[in-house]
């Protein structure tokens, strides 16, 4: 409100931190390994691969100090989530929401003695109660005259990852016709990458189930986003052993028919990344405002640890098909629930911050896949040097699909108990069926 009593829009601020924006991101790598001959053609390489990144952005991550991000901090939801005020209209609602009148700042000290009641805001509030933006949420905010503050490097380049892998190597020279590579990579990435809950302290009393205390992005550190814990490459190249200078070089019908044919394939296997749970009920949830983060659901009490159903997808008779793309759930919705609301009104809901894991909850990882394309190819002398090729290539031989990541929005309508249609269920495949390619040149 301005000195003639006209309300005015609270405006943004961007925070430009000089520690953050003048702090280069640190990376630092290392890794071991050996090299040892299995024959004089084949070798095997055994490594380990790590490294630690810190102050960093990964360009997608939401991450960001709370303070300077003008969010509530989750103590004060703890203490006055289930505290009444009043709304303009005169309803009992949670007092975070009410508006920052005298008559609901009375209750926030008499509640929670010793908190900022900046006068300029209560005046404001006393005469513009209908303003969203006048709440006692908004005013316990760091600054509540802005309706919203722009953390500019500090919110991004604070994320820390480590990384961790041993990598196996068997390949061979071209030797008796063949030559391969086969590579398999087991890997860990941690890091607080992608969602958060808030950019500030977590106390128990703010978490579902009141498990433990987390410090600043700490309950956030988990498996990464784009982690993919197994990764298994192999491919190579075979010739034939028949025609000239090889087997059945004496008889012409083996060196027409068998000679100069050449293999070649490649295989490819990974594990899935990490399911993301979000909580997507009632179209959001309160303790996310002022300008809070994600809402996660919370882990079931007593449910176990086997969230994953229906089997292995693309067998059986529950396994996932074209037909049925979207209605076959690969999670389990009873798994997670609705965090604990703990609002005195049913005006209003509070609910404690969801306990969830960022991912990889219940250990869920999305299908793995896998690929193998192959390729036939055979070469006809002409005259000299020339050759006319022939070549036929099957991608996709296995005709198997390439799942997606399950939908990750869970949702409940408690009257109902019947869960978002879509939460747990694999989006339709991302690859062509099996495919032929038939080719054909001259070489000179």
């Amino acid at each position: 409100m301005n000195s003639n009593g006209v309300f005015v829009t609270p405006s943004s601020m961007g925070y430009v931190d000089p520690v953050k924006s003048g702090r280069a991101p640190e990376y630092t790598f290392w890794n071991v390994g050996f090299e040892r001959a299995i024959t004089k053609d084949m070798t095997l390489q055994v490594n380990y691969v790590g490294d630690e990144a810190h102050h960093t952005w990964d360009g997608s991550s939401q991450n960001v100090r709370g303070y300077w991000n003008n969010q509530l901090n989750p103590s004060y939801l703890a203490a006055l989530g289930g505290v009444n005020g009043t709304s303009s209209s005169g309803k009992s609602v949670s007092l975070l929401t009410a508006p920052a009148t005298s008559a609901n700042v009375a209750l926030l000290n008499a509640a929670l003695p010793g908190l900022p009641n900046p006068t300029y805001f209560i005046n404001a509030a006393n005469a513009f109660p209908s303003q969203s933006t006048l709440t006692i949420a908004q005013m316990l905010t760091a600054f509540p005259q802005y309706n919203s503050v722009v953390d500019t490097f500090g919110g991004p380049f604070t994320e820390n990852f480590s990384y961790n892998a041993l990598q196996i190597q068997v390949s061979q020279r071209l030797a008796h016709g063949l030559s391969f590579n086969a590579n398999l990579t087991l890997s860990k990435n941690i890091g607080d990458d992608g969602t958060f809950r808030s950019g500030f302290a977590i106390p128990s009393a703010a978490i579902d189930g009141h498990g433990q205390s987390w410090k600043q992005d700490r309950i956030e550190r988990s498996w990464t986003t784009i982690s993919v814990p197994t990764i298994f490459n192999a491919y190579g190249v075979y010739q034939l052993p028949f025609g000239a200078g090889k087997i059945g070089a004496n008889s012409w019908v083996v060196r027409q028919l068998a000679g100069g044919w050449q293999l070649s394939g490649i295989y490819s296997y990974d594990t899935g990344g990490p399911f993301t749970p979000t909580w997507s009920s009632n179209g959001n949830c309160a303790n996310a405002a002022p300008n809070a983060g994600q809402c996660m659901p919370s882990l079931t009490p007593g449910f176990g640890s086997n969230a994953r159903m229906n089997g292995k997808f693309g067998k059986g008779p529950n396994g996932y098909v074209i037909g049925n793309a979207g209605t076959i759930r690969y999670v389990n919705p009873a798994a997670f629930s609705e965090p604990a609301n703990i609002s005195a009104t049913p005006n209003t809901a509070q609910y404690l911050i969801g306990n969830a894991p960022r991912t990889r909850a219940y250990g869920i990882t999305a299908p793995a896949n896998q690929t193998f394309n192959a390729s036939v190819r055979r070469s006809f002398p002409i005259y000299h040097e020339m050759a006319f090729v022939f070549q036929a290539d099957c991608q996709n031989v296995l005709n198997l699909m390439i799942w997606g990541a399950p939908s990750a929005g869970w949702g409940e309508t408690v009257s109902t108990k019947t869960y978002n249609s879509t939460f747990g269920t694999v989006s339709a495949p991302g690859t062509l069926p099996r495919d032929f390619q038939l080719s054909a040149h001259v070489n000179f």
